[in-house]
């Protein structure tokens, strides 16, 4: 059987002491220096990222506009913002690993989607009221910037609807597409089951087509996208 001496008892004893107070000294002070900051951080970090929220996927949601917060979030891989305009609410969605942008809107004035494929120049547009989706290969120059798309967003939702599409797109619609594959999966997601036509831009002036043919498209309020079934002649393809 081992027995304690005097001295080892008091050995435990001044270790016993000097741990008490090292963590009184030290651990305690710590412990109050670090929830000090998390709440100091909670404090600052709250306001900047209200208008923000992530889905499942960690995808980022934005409701406001502050362009301070679309450069915090410069570099996240897919950011979404919901912008009021004129015509309802519409949601753009950016990739920014695939540079693909969508713009959607759901509403009483119709519900439509748009897919612009900054790497490729694909363009493609289902119209629900229509039953129709539509794919075009485009100069990626007549599309807004990419990068600017977030701020472009905010300038249209802080107009509340006073802003005009300061750039108009035409298409006219050609063939009938049968086999979608050759255009991706995301394109393929986006026309299934709506009959799919190819549509080429049209340029010069002046051109003639049936305004009553045609699907017109504010998005963003920053492009305006029209979608036309019937033309006469005196239409120019091609660049201006």
């Amino acid at each position: 059987m081992c027995t304690r001496s005097p001295e080892n008892n008091r050995v435990l004893g001044w270790i016993k002491r000097n741990l008490v107070s090292w963590a009184k000294e030290v651990i305690l002070p710590l412990c109050s220096a670090l929830i000090v900051t998390t709440v100091l951080l909670g404090l600052l970090l709250t306001p900047a990222l209200a208008d923000y929220n992530s889905d499942t996927e960690g995808n980022q949601h934005s409701n406001g506009n502050d362009q301070n917060i679309n450069e915090f979030f410069q570099k996240t891989p897919i950011m979404t913002k919901q912008v009021s305009v004129a015509g309802g609410l519409q949601t753009l969605t950016i990739d920014r690993q695939r540079r693909i942008a969508t713009v959607q809107q759901e509403g009483s004035q119709g519900s439509w989607k748009t897919m612009w494929n900054y790497n490729s120049g694909a363009v493609a547009t289902k119209v629900l009221p229509q039953r129709a989706c539509y794919i075009s290969k485009v100069d990626r120059k007549q599309l807004p910037s990419f990068d600017e798309l977030p701020a472009l967003a905010d300038e249209s939702m802080s107009l509340k609807g006073q802003r005009q599409p300061s750039k108009k797109l035409t298409f006219v619609t050609e063939r009938r597409i049968r086999d979608l594959r050759s255009y991706g999966q995301d394109i393929v997601d986006l026309c299934r089951g709506l009959p799919t036509y190819n549509a080429y831009v049209v340029y010069g002036t002046p051109y003639q087509y049936n305004q009553e043919a045609c699907d017109t498209l504010g998005v963003l309020e920053i492009l305006g996208l029209q979608y036309c079934h019937q033309y006469e002649q005196g239409l120019n393809s091609g660049p201006p």
